[in-house]
């Protein structure tokens, strides 16, 4: 009869302990190690305040990535106080990394907002749902922050497209210039909500306003032709940034800097051997942008500011064969305006073979007495 009773409780005791465990749910997952130390001892190390034990847990919480996620509380508080860390350490958390960032970016203090900026910027696609949802739930002034930081990540912020074309509506300008140059840095497929609201700001912006605009152009104008995407929604940015190019204004230099953009797609080892993308809509017509573009970068020799004078004259270098006329022109410069030598040469470089008129002044300039010069 013991015996009977002893199995008994025995059998209860198995019983209760199992209803006990399914009351309470599954059982708790493992806690994530990192070389065999359990995350909540890295954590310890963290804090210890000694560099060489915080340096291997920064370490260990990038190698654990999302599953350290249990740290960012101290990696928040230490940021605060002024002791890193490595803006890293948040990318490789990722996404439950977001809504500790966001509110850093209405920090005060310099340093603090610029981590969390970098953090964030650095993010992989899979944080940025995150990111899109602080978006719509964040002050003004921090959006703006967050659509700047979206424009940044370029193609990994592609499921952020919708919420932008959301702000192209909204009450404030600058929230509607901001999500625009976002749209075309990002996908280049919705550049024909976004450049209608670019071509707004270009026609009767402030000067601030129209720069920006140009650099956006030049946006659409690599991303349209490296992506294969190119239709008559994308002209008023040719026709943009070649206006810029024969006008005297800081946007001036936007469009040199978009010239350059075009030289570097055009010319890529990847663009002329990658893989073939889907033909665009339009063809894209890359000899009638040269042209165009060579054109206006001429017209910026006649500037009276010397740095865009320099800036076009090292532009002239990527039109190649276009060019080769203007070489009588840059030897003319090269003797009259001696400060403008490194960029001539930089462009006779570009130009290669079709600067071949040049070689002896290149020759002159070699010999010369003055190894600086050489």
């Amino acid at each position: 009869m013991a015996k009977q009773y002893a199995f008994s409780w025995w059998l209860v005791g198995i019983v209760t302990s199992f209803l006990a465990g399914s009351a309470a749910g599954p059982l708790a997952a493992a806690e994530p190690e990192y070389q065999s130390k359990p995350l909540s001892k890295w954590i310890e190390d963290f804090e210890s305040g000694e560099p060489r034990r915080r340096i291997e847990a920064e370490k260990a919480f990038k190698a654990l990535g999302p599953e350290a996620a249990p740290a960012l509380p101290n990696l928040v508080r230490a940021l605060r106080n002024n002791r890193g860390p490595d803006p890293g350490v948040f990318v490789r958390i990722g996404a439950a990394a977001v809504p500790h960032l966001v509110p850093l970016l209405d920090d005060e203090r310099t340093r603090h907002k610029t981590l969390a900026y970098a953090a964030l910027r650095g993010m992989n696609a899979d944080a940025v749902p995150a990111i899109v949802e602080a978006l719509r739930t964040s002050p003004p002034a921090r959006q703006l922050l967050l659509i700047n930081i979206l424009r940044d990540q370029e193609e990994k912020a592609k499921a952020s497209v919708p919420a932008l074309k959301e702000f192209l509506k909204h009450r404030s300008e600058t929230h509607q210039l901001e999500s625009a140059r976002a749209l075309v840095r990002i996908d280049p497929s919705a550049n024909p909500d976004a450049i209608p609201v670019l071509e707004k700001f270009f026609r009767a912006g402030t000067s601030s306003q129209k720069n920006d605009v140009v650099w956006a152009y030049g946006s659409v104008v690599w991303k349209g032709i490296d992506h294969g995407v190119w239709g008559p929604h994308n002209e008023p940015a040719v026709q943009g940034i070649v206006k810029s190019l024969k006008t005297e204004g800081p946007e001036r230099s936007a469009a040199l800097s978009a010239v350059s953009n075009f030289h570097s797609v055009v010319f890529s080892k990847d663009f002329r051997t990658g893989p073939e993308a889907p033909p665009p809509a339009t063809p894209v017509p890359i000899e009638r942008l040269r042209k165009e573009f060579f054109e206006g970068t001429v017209t910026c020799l006649d500037s009276k500011d010397p740095q865009i004078v320099a800036e076009a004259i090292g532009r002239l270098g990527g039109f190649r064969e276009l060019a080769e006329p203007m070489v009588p022109r840059l030897q003319e410069i090269m003797k009259q305006r001696p400060g403008f030598t490194s960029a001539i040469l930089k462009a006779y470089k570009g130009l290669g073979p079709h600067a071949k008129a040049a070689e002896p002044d290149v020759q002159k300039l070699l010999n010369h007495e003055d190894t600086a010069i050489r």
